[in-house]
């Protein structure tokens, strides 16, 4: 049920930042390459609030030149919807802190993706998530082991999706009972999944005689 994604969203994308920091601290040449990144990452959000940085990027499908003003805000949301790039991320927090902003101007078209159409099934998506979250309100999501940035840049995001729900008016759909089976079943989770709580995995895993979790990047 969805739900049991967005209630936990603020935690979950906030678990993935603290996996990534805690990872990179312990490995010997990530930790020597990037210390502190953790204070660095939040630092260099704090300074593009206070100071956003204008971007060219190209469009993803005109092509044609676009400014994006880069504040600390945008910078989270870009990240946490990257994290299958995570290899990346403490050089590219690293090089951004210092003013080189190549990497944002790569990744940062894709923010455009879900205005443009591409893949999408918009009205079946709303359609869905609405009939399954509409009823929650922006305050019923956990903040409990959310790093405060976090929830401010997610908040908007959250809020507008809250508003087109409220516009959409579809019949709601309670969470029903688990799909307990013993057909055998494999089920694999990212360990970084910064949308998704890994642990949702394990626990429909409970729910089948036979099952096979792996949490895959742990």
């Amino acid at each position: 049920h969805m739900s049991e994604v967005l209630y936990p969203m603020f935690d979950t994308m906030s678990g993935s930042f603290r996996r990534l920091f805690a990872d990179c601290a312990a490995d010997v040449h990530c930790g020597r390459e990037y210390p502190n990144l953790e204070q660095v990452f939040f630092k260099l959000v704090a300074d593009l609030n206070a100071n956003p940085v204008p971007l060219t990027i190209e469009h993803p499908t005109t092509g044609a030149a676009a400014t994006v003003n880069l504040d600390g805000n945008l910078f989270i949301q870009t990240m946490g919807n990257l994290f299958a790039a995570v290899t990346y991320f403490p050089k590219a927090i690293y090089d951004t802190s210092q003013g080189n902003y190549e990497f944002m101007i790569g990744v940062l078209p894709q923010a455009f993706i879900g205005d443009t159409g591409i893949g999408t099934a918009d009205g079946l998506y709303q359609s869905v998530f609405c009939a399954e979250v509409g009823s929650l309100t922006l305050a019923d999501l956990s903040t409990a082991n959310s790093y405060p940035e976090v929830v401010t840049a997610l908040s908007p995001f959250v809020q507008l999706n809250l508003d087109v729900c409220a516009l959409w008016a579809v019949e709601q759909i309670p969470s029903g009972e688990p799909i307990i089976s013993d057909v055998p079943a494999l089920l694999m989770e990212g360990a970084y999944d910064a949308n998704k709580p890994p642990a949702l995995g394990e626990q429909v895993a409970q729910n089948f005689s036979t099952s096979y979790f792996v949490l895959m990047g742990a």
